[in-house]
């Protein structure tokens, strides 16, 4: 019996110290890790996250005497838009879309963690990275694009650290203003321009519902390119926000019988007023010295009279249209 006693006492003695250098190994490592991956941002992510936002290419907006949309310059598609002005249930959609958890969570998801481990077990390589709304924010301005290990650590650390530097709200709403959604837009308000030709304020849930199935994949589920994939996408999403309690069962199956019109084949504003916005887009690098107008998200008031302009325009084409029915060059008219 002693014996015993003995032997349980001197294997504790043993594992005892070499338990402790795994805690101190394992602590070094995580402080390792810490260091690494705040070191390029001096341990400020939230103030690294606002600078390169505020770089971002903004569309710069031409507005006629009355305030209407004349054109826009910009080769991204980018409206940047307070958070108050996009509706709560489109915030609803892309939480449900994307991650669920985001109002309770400190930056990561562990669940999905562990559903994006085991699919990449399964596939034998790294495809799915289980990220929430904060970890693809960081991602999507702080790191490189390529899918490495390396990367998802750093993303992991940042997201935490990003949560406790900035509120949930300011979290939201860059993402929402810089998420892309394909079809050259970048964040929800010019994605509802692009895809419904109307703002993110005016977006029903069945509207919304197709926009916040992109993220995953843009070209897959594009609602013009692949209209059935985008539906399907669509129903998923509605299916999230009524299992979350989001929406009632009457809201859900209207949106569910909604149909959704895409404005992509009408003309765009940029083009409604061709001559207009060109001749502003002169007169523009000619006072400001040719600085970068297009992605300084500037809004340019005119004295145009836009439904005049359109007139005027109506009646040049039907002009010209005349003249090339009798042999003539438009062109030497103009």
């Amino acid at each position: 019996m002693l014996a015993k006693n003995l032997n349980r006492s001197s294997g504790s003695v043993i594992w005892a110290p070499i338990l402790a250098l795994a805690g101190v190994f394992l602590a070094t490592l995580v402080l390792f890790l810490i260091f690494w991956a705040l070191a390029p941002f001096q341990g400020d992510v939230a103030s690294a996250v606002r600078s390169k936002s505020a770089f971002l290419q903004v569309s710069s907006q031409l507005k006629d005497f009355r305030g209407k949309d004349l054109g826009a310059y910009g080769g991204q598609s980018r409206y940047i838009v307070p958070l108050d002005s996009i509706p709560p249930r489109v915030q609803k959609a892309f939480i449900a879309a994307e991650d669920d958890g985001f109002w309770g969570h400190s930056g990561i998801s562990l669940r999905g963690l562990s559903r994006a481990f085991v699919a990449n077990i399964k596939r034998d390589k790294f495809a799915q990275g289980g990220s929430t709304i904060t970890q693809q924010l960081v991602r999507q301005l702080l790191l490189p694009r390529q899918k490495t290990i390396n990367r998802k650590f750093r993303e992991i650390i940042l997201a935490v650290v990003l949560e406790l530097q900035m509120s949930k709200q300011e979290i939201l709403s860059l993402w929402l203003n810089s998420v892309y959604l394909g079809n050259n837009s970048w964040g929800v308000e010019a994605a509802a321009r692009n895809y419904f030709g109307k703002d993110a304020s005016r977006l029903n849930i069945a509207e919304a519902a197709v926009l916040a199935g992109l993220p995953q994949a843009p070209t897959l589920y594009a609602p013009h390119l692949r209209p059935n994939l985008a539906r399907k996408r669509q129903l998923y999403v509605l299916n999230r926000m009524k299992k979350l309690g989001w929406l009632r069962d009457g809201a859900y199956n209207t949106a569910k019988r909604q149909k959704w019109n895409i404005a992509l084949n009408k003309r765009s504003v940029e083009d409604q007023t061709p001559w207009v916005t060109e001749t502003a887009r002169v007169e523009l690098w000619r006072r400001l010295e040719q600085k970068n107008i297009p992605g300084s998200g500037l809004i340019i008031n005119t004295t145009i009279n836009k439904d005049w302009q359109l007139d005027l325009q109506r009646l040049v084409s039907t002009y010209l249209g005349d003249l090339n029915k009798r042999g003539l060059e438009a062109a030497y008219w103009l």
